[in-house]
């Protein structure tokens, strides 16, 4: 792994905590405050995306161990991305 993919993947996990930040407010917060925070939560997520189409490489490397999933980038979206849906249709 070279050096600017060490530094493409450091931002990618900053990233990725922010929005697990999000996601435990989310959870937590009363039911008004849930349609904003989600809206946060998809805007950071398309931001991320688009982030990792430019940085292949460290997005395709082990971002969030996840159990039974694939540890890539990808797989960390698609699964904020079902929880997000859940929290919606509460």
């Amino acid at each position: 792994m070279g050096l600017f993919t060490l530094v493409d993947r450091i931002s990618l996990l900053r990233d990725c905590r922010a929005i697990m930040k999000l996601m435990v407010k989310l959870q937590r917060c009363p039911k008004p405050d849930k349609a904003g925070l989600c809206l946060e939560v998809e805007n950071r997520l398309q931001t991320l995306s688009s982030k990792g189409d430019k940085m292949p490489d460290a997005a395709m490397s082990i971002i969030i161990p996840i159990q039974g999933r694939d540890n890539d980038l990808y797989s960390f979206l698609q699964i904020v991305r079902e929880d997000l849906y859940s929290f919606k249709n509460q």
